[in-house]
């Protein structure tokens, strides 16, 4: 069995479902999640909804203490976290701020802002982007192992 439904179609064209333990790839298809990462994990990618939106959802599992993005902003996107479990550090428009189980941060285009994981390293979160753009080639670039 597939962990997504979208297989055929093009984007727009049918729900996208994402099987737990899979991962969406650049062709639409599916791919088993083999380790788990904080990037590891893409749900929604933004050619699903003609850019307008983009997930990632870090399970909550072990990840490294301090990694996040550094400070940084969007200029067309917002950014969204939803905290699953364990601790983030995170900064937003010069607040710093610990966010824990199910705390949520908007983080508005144009403001400066930047997150990791807390000293604990066993968390999760859901990440959201919108609108999207190209924000899943961008990732890459953006991770790395300093705290905020």
């Amino acid at each position: 069995m597939n962990g997504i439904t979208n297989q055929t179609a093009g984007p727009l064209d049918i729900p996208v479902l994402v099987r737990s333990g899979f991962t969406r790839k650049s062709d639409d298809t599916d791919e088993p999640v083999t380790v788990q990462t904080m990037f590891s994990t893409e749900v929604v990618r933004s050619s699903d909804s003609d850019g307008r939106l983009a997930v990632y959802v870090f399970p909550v599992g072990e990840h490294h203490a301090y990694r996040g993005a550094p400070l940084h902003l969007h200029h067309e996107q917002d950014e969204w976290i939803h905290v699953l479990g364990g601790e983030f550090v995170a900064e937003a428009g010069g607040e710093r701020m610990r966010l824990k189980p199910g705390d949520s941060l908007l983080m508005p285009m144009k403001v400066p802002h930047r997150w990791s994981v807390a000293q604990d390293p066993h968390c999760g979160a859901i990440h959201l982007y919108t609108p999207a753009g190209l924000m899943e080639t961008q990732w890459a670039s953006v991770a790395q192992s300093e705290d905020p």
